[in-house]
């Protein structure tokens, strides 16, 4: 029993040597018997039994082909007409694609004297998403 006890200890103390010299050795999947010994440990006793389950992967973007959708420009004339005013007369302070649920669209922020506009512009019909219009 003392030399099993000593064989055990010695496995684990070179194995850590080894994973400590290269860390591109595979860790060993557990057997089926400790898989089984830890789902028999009572969840106040095993912090892996508390721990939610890996979430599925999220699929990547779909690539997106640019060339269909308005432009910034476009998107910008769209939300100065929806306020009836210029460009002269507003300074931007944003123009970015971003994506929102599968929909490409154009965030515009723009000022007037103490006025912010902010407006959605979807991305390939030049849609207007949402708009809204603050004071400083």
């Amino acid at each position: 029993m003392k030399k099993l006890f000593v064989l055990t200890i010695g496995s684990i103390l070179f194995a850590g040597l080894l994973l400590g010299c290269d860390k591109n050795i595979p860790v060993p999947t557990p057997s089926p018997d400790a898989a089984a010994m830890q789902t028999a440990i009572p969840a106040t006793l095993n912090p892996a039994a508390t721990i939610s389950p890996t979430p599925t992967a999220v699929p990547p973007h779909k690539s997106i082909d640019s060339s269909t959708f308005i432009g910034e420009n476009r998107a910008k004339t769209i939300a100065l007409e929806k306020a009836g005013l210029t460009a002269n007369a507003v300074r931007f302070d944003r123009v970015e694609l971003d994506e929102d649920n599968g929909i490409w669209h154009y965030e515009v922020e723009f000022t007037k004297d103490n006025l912010e506009y902010d407006a959605d512009i979807k991305a390939d019909d030049g849609t207007v998403l949402s708009w809204e219009v603050d004071t400083d």
